[in-house]
């Protein structure tokens, strides 16, 4: 079964049709809604067995199925947008290029874009630079600054004086809206006076220490209670941060870990009364977000989130309605 459905899938995106897959109880369906094609997993209401749907859908997945509507639903997706930042032989960490006006729908369907569904114009601080691609987000998702901390001064030099680097990212170090603080974003933090309507921290691990056998949650300072609590002191009222973490596990132990470091950062600085506070997406074998508001996320707040996480074919896992 689930070999027929892979075969009839891909038969389907190289005809560019829309089709409803005979397959039982599961099936994939592409439709064309002018603005690119759009694929969905169907569960169909006769379906008893959900617990087989998902080991099945983990099999598309682990197979090259991509079970995403988001990828279909975007008119141009940047080519050679990425290279890879190896650094004392971890990584790779991405460094995207600097995306032309026709490319830049792509920032939105990035994990790190969702403060900036609620934020506009916003005053946005980046935890850690790493490759740029938190800093870039920012900078075309509408902030009036950006100020990015990182700690490695190699880091720095590269994306400053490798022509390379500096054409590849727009300059992005030297760009007018940019400030860099050169150490540990969490030590910044912690000290500076500034409010931020926006603090992010997303990815700041690379790729290959995520994956399993990694624990980067408990390698990694920038994680710690005390990190998250410092983070959400330094966020005006209303203001989001918005943590994004490899979720890469299975079964997941990073991701849950994030959690439940959140929450009680989160009671320290706020009280017992957190329900109201958290928004929580996740995509299956890819990454974790989570989004802390300032004063708790109102029911339009969620309305805007979940709109977006439904567009992005993303899975919502809390929101402050439970």
């Amino acid at each position: 079964l689930a070999l027929r459905i892979v075969r009839q899938a891909l038969q389907i995106k190289a005809d560019r049709q829309a089709r409803l897959i005979p397959a039982g109880q599961l099936g994939v369906k592409l439709t064309d809604s002018g603005a690119g094609l759009r694929q969905e997993l169907l569960l169909m209401p006769t379906l008893t067995n959900e617990a087989n749907a998902k080991l099945l859908q983990r099999f598309l997945v682990s197979a090259g199925v991509n079970l995403s509507n988001a990828a279909f639903n975007l008119k141009k997706m940047p080519s050679n947008a990425y290279l890879g930042l190896y650094l004392d032989s971890e990584g790779p960490s991405g460094v995207i290029k600097d995306l032309s006006p026709d490319e830049t729908a792509y920032f939105r369907f990035l994990p790190m874009y969702y403060p900036y569904v609620l934020k506009q114009d916003p005053d946005t601080f980046v935890v850690q630079f790493g490759g740029g691609i938190s800093t870039a987000v920012a900078l075309k998702s509408g902030s009036k600054h950006v100020t990015v901390a990182e700690g490695n001064p190699a880091i720095l030099t590269a994306f400053r004086e490798d022509k390379g680097l500096r054409d590849f990212t727009g300059d992005i170090l030297n760009n007018p809206k940019v400030s860099v603080i050169d150490y540990d974003g969490r030590l910044y933090v912690a000290h500076t006076k500034n409010r931020y309507d926006i603090i992010d921290l997303s990815l700041a691990d690379s790729a290959g220490l995520s994956s399993p056998g990694g624990f980067s949650i408990v390698e990694k300072y920038s994680y710690t209670r005390e990190a998250m609590a410092a983070y959400m002191r330094a966020l005006k009222p209303g203001g989001i941060l918005s943590v994004t973490l490899w979720n890469k596990e299975e079964p997941p132990k990073s991701v849950l870990k994030l959690y439940a470091t959140m929450a009680a950062a989160a009671r320290d600085v706020n009280g017992p009364d957190i329900a109201r506070d958290f928004y929580v997406v996740s995509s299956y074998l890819s990454t974790a977000t989570v989004l802390y508001k300032q004063g708790g996320f109102t029911a339009a707040d969620i309305a805007k989130l979940n709109a977006h996480t439904k567009a992005m074919s993303r899975s919502e896992e809390h929101t402050s309605e439970l």
